[in-house]
């Protein structure tokens, strides 16, 4: 396995905004957790954004990466924790996987999607810029479960050893977790 900094950057996968094999995401105001989807939302806000991959790779690779738990570190440890551009996400380091670790993810992304929208909030909102609007917050902390398989691939992928990989899946899970957390205790 190659270190992650080896790894090319996930902009390589990356083609012109088009429909068809993309992921869904918002640029800011996703609360704690972001949330990627492979269809698009299910309320229209400013932030919402779409990116597209060459049809050689399953965007659904991507969404299952960036909805991981090492993807949070990664993005904790080098961003602001609010915005979430695309320069900022698509510079991780990622090699696309061999098949058998391609159908894992693909089908983990597929069960975090159903996950996330099965969990989701929906609620109206009061803009001052827009009035009022639907919106819906995924709470993606009941997918954990989900993402530590996600994240159990990865580092497979990476060639993570067992501490690594404890480290990844535990990481600022206080916070992250809140109240959950000591509901499951």
């Amino acid at each position: 396995m190659r270190p992650f900094y080896c790894h090319k950057e996930i902009a390589e996968y990356q083609l012109l905004p088009q429909k068809g094999n993309s992921i869904y995401y918002r640029s800011a105001g996703g609360g704690y957790w972001i949330a990627v989807l492979n269809n698009p939302f299910d309320s229209e806000t400013t932030s919402n954004r779409m990116a597209s991959f060459n049809t050689d790779y399953n965007a659904k690779v991507f969404s299952a990466l960036l909805n991981s738990s090492l993807f949070w570190w990664y993005y904790s440890c080098n961003y602001d924790l609010f915005n979430f551009t695309e320069s900022w996400m698509f510079d991780c380091n990622f090699n696309y996987p061999t098949k058998p670790l391609e159908i894992l993810l693909v089908n983990l992304s597929i069960q975090m999607e159903n996950g996330l929208r099965k969990n989701a909030q929906h609620y109206v909102i009061n803009s001052k810029t827009n009035g009022l609007q639907n919106t819906v917050t995924y709470q993606k902390y009941y997918s954990k479960d989900i993402m530590d398989e996600i994240d159990k691939v990865l580092a497979k992928h990476y060639g993570f050893t067992d501490e690594e990989l404890d480290f990844i899946i535990n990481y600022d899970i206080k916070y992250r977790m809140g109240d959950e957390l000591n509901e499951n205790e």
